[in-house]
């Protein structure tokens, strides 16, 4: 286990992980999200589809926060795309190109690539502090560098989705010092 000393905000947070795992695949899962059974498999399996050149997510669902089950009720989000030159994000449809299904960027949430890709496009950008941002900077990254994202539809991961305007900070887990450049001393993790 490793905690931060300092909040870093969520990209830095998980371009810390990176660093410090030691296997052949990375995956982000966030905290609030779930996966049915063998979905890690899965995953890594598909990404051996495009010679582990890139990124890999499941079928995204809506989860019930209260019972933490996956939603089967609506349909999953399986795809997203950058919607204005702002690099504003939005679900869509992934599309089929080259025998794969395959989206402009990724929702954040949950995402694999193996650490030699990761590592080959540069990882997270350390300096996003804000949550949202990295789901279009790694792909877009990725597409630059021949890879892609890779829509593996048949796995299913559930996640609880924050309410509000995902481009804001979440003013409870940030201080108006980070966001100037500022540091604050925490013992919680991030």
């Amino acid at each position: 286990l490793h905690r931060n000393v300092v909040r870093q905000g969520v990209a830095a947070s998980r371009a810390t992980a990176a660093d410090l795992a030691q296997g052949k695949y990375l995956c982000v899962l966030d905290a609030h999200s779930r996966g049915e059974s063998g979905w890690l498999d899965r995953l890594s399996e598909a990404l051996a589809t495009i010679d582990d050149r890139g990124l890999v997510v499941p079928a995204v669902l809506m989860m019930d926060p209260e019972r933490w089950e996956l939603d089967l009720e609506r349909p999953p989000a399986l795809g997203c795309t950058i919607s204005t030159p702002r690099l504003d994000f939005n679900w869509s449809p992934p599309r089929a190109g080259e025998g794969k299904t395959c989206a402009c960027t990724i929702g954040g949430g949950v995402w694999m690539s193996t650490r030699e890709w990761y590592a080959h496009v540069g990882g997270l950008d350390r300096g996003m502090c804000a949550w949202g941002g990295e789901n279009i900077d790694l792909p877009i990254r990725t597409w630059i560098a021949g890879g892609k994202c890779l829509v593996q539809a048949d796995v299913r991961v559930a996640h609880v989705f924050k309410q509000g305007d995902w481009r804001k900070p979440n003013a409870s887990s940030y201080s108006a010092a980070q966001f100037s450049g500022g540091a604050q001393e925490s013992g919680s993790r991030t």
